[in-house]
């Protein structure tokens, strides 16, 4: 005979296990909020850090120009 412990399904401990509690759940929310908040800023990181690259090229090809402007001018 099989005992009655090997007869339960396998995720019948799950259903011992208590629904969170308030501040389980608070703690779930606010870890979700600093997720959040921290993917958002990391964005924008993102986002400053190809504008600020995009302007640094437009200012080397500038300058570039500037320079072999000015020696083209002296020979």
């Amino acid at each position: 005979m099989i005992p009655n412990n090997l007869l339960r399904p396998a995720n019948s401990s799950k259903e011992n296990v208590p629904p969170p509690g308030p501040q389980q759940l608070m703690q779930q929310q606010s870890q979700t909020q600093i997720d959040n908040l921290q993917q958002q800023h990391q964005h924008q990181i993102n986002n400053i850090q190809q504008q600020h690259q995009k302007q640094i090229n437009s200012i080397q090809c500038t300058t570039g120009t500037a320079t072999s402007t000015i020696y083209n001018s002296k020979s």
